[in-house]
């Protein structure tokens, strides 16, 4: 059972981010960049990993990690048995969340106007244990399993303005259909501030017990003023039902503490961006994965710790800095974190931009064959 207790602001982050530093790059992409498709540009993207597993399928891992084609975001799954080696072209795999119908065959058809019309990119989803070395096994409420994720509203560009947090259900992990039809999280929402009001990126779902948690970035103006990309955090009381909406709008509580990781200033690595938080439970505190960009070279996958959720302390020097990859796979940006346990083995998946396109790297705590 996992217990909150008090935060401080003297927190010995330096000792708890130790044992994520110095892991092994694997040498190849773990899943490659994508072709975006016939007739567009060169640029490829292959993005934002999540492993996880379902009690109905022992000794199978499977991966959701969003592509672009051009029109907008879809959500597709890989499989694997040791995280390392993925499919994604077998029986089950491909596309499995879109907003355009028959892609899946369970796809919903989006109508314009509706926050998730351009894409659909799942990133948080329920899972039955948060503590860091846990199985990432997905839970079930109400009978279905459950993902967040970020709706872009319109079609024909890359994480287009305003975007908005939903849900996507599934019965077998596999196949995902829409879960709610509005947005839990919006800009246009009245308690949206301005470090959001211009667009909502991934929302990451969390259950503590008695609430549910959600973290998520945003871009809008910072304290400072400027144009920026921060992290907050609302809860749902767990007796509520997920989707946890209703027609006259959300159920979630913004913290009025928001934003609970704001971007640095200075000579910071996260002047622009403070974003895409991934929060786990580790025997006495939270660590979160983020990514810091804005004061280096680019994206960089950054931690934080807390004790309360709430108040956040980061290391400021970066877990692993763009460029580290010996095949050069991350030379523009090392980002967007999804860290698993195999048989003791931490495997830290990111989304790995550079030369040869944006796809899914590996590091992990031991060698791996």
């Amino acid at each position: 059972m996992i217990v909150i207790v008090a935060g401080t602001n003297a927190l010995p982050i330096k000792k708890w981010s130790a044992k994520y530093r110095g892991w092994h790059y694997y040498p190849t992409w773990v899943v490659p960049p994508q072709p975006r498709g016939p007739g567009l540009d060169s640029v490829q993207l292959t993005d934002c990993a999540v492993a996880f597993e379902v009690a109905e399928e022992p000794g199978c891992f499977l991966m959701s990690y969003i592509t672009y084609d051009g029109v907008g975001y879809q959500t597709a799954i890989a499989t694997s048995h040791d995280l390392v080696h993925w499919n994604t072209s077998g029986a089950g795999n491909g596309i499995a969340y879109s907003p355009r119908a028959g892609v899946p065959p369970l796809a919903w058809n989006a109508s314009v106007g509706d926050f998730d019309y351009g894409g659909a990119a799942m990133i948080g989803p329920l899972l039955a244990n948060y503590s860091m070395h846990a199985p990432r096994v997905l839970k079930r409420s109400g009978g279905s399993y459950w993902f967040t994720y970020y709706g872009q509203p319109r079609r024909g560009g890359y994480e287009l303005d305003p975007g908005g947090s939903g849900f996507a259900r599934s019965a077998d992990g596999r196949h995902w259909d829409r879960g709610s039809e509005m947005a839990f999280l919006a800009t246009s929402d009245p308690e949206a501030k301005a470090w959001e009001k211009d667009c909502e990126y991934a929302p990451f779902l969390l259950e503590d017990g008695s609430r549910y948690t959600v973290f998520w970035n945003a871009k809008g103006s910072n304290a400072q003023g400027k144009l920026s990309e921060e992290s907050g955090v609302a809860t749902l009381p767990a007796l509520m039902p997920l989707p946890g909406t209703q027609s006259n709008g959300t159920l979630w509580v913004r913290q009025p503490s928001n934003p609970v990781l704001p971007t640095g200033v200075g000579d910071a690595w996260d002047t622009y961006q403070a974003a895409d938080p991934k929060v786990w439970w580790d025997g006495d505190h939270w660590t979160m994965f983020y990514f810091g960009n804005g004061g280096g070279s680019g994206a960089a996958i950054m931690v934080a710790f807390s004790t309360d959720l709430l108040t956040w302390e980061k290391d400021p020097m970066p877990l692993y800095e763009p460029g580290g990859h010996p095949a050069g796979l991350d030379k523009q940006h090392a980002h967007k974190v999804w860290l698993i346990y195999r048989s003791g083995v931490g495997h830290m998946l990111y989304t790995a931009v550079g030369p040869h396109g944006r796809g899914i790297a590996l590091l992990t705590s031991a060698p791996v064959p």
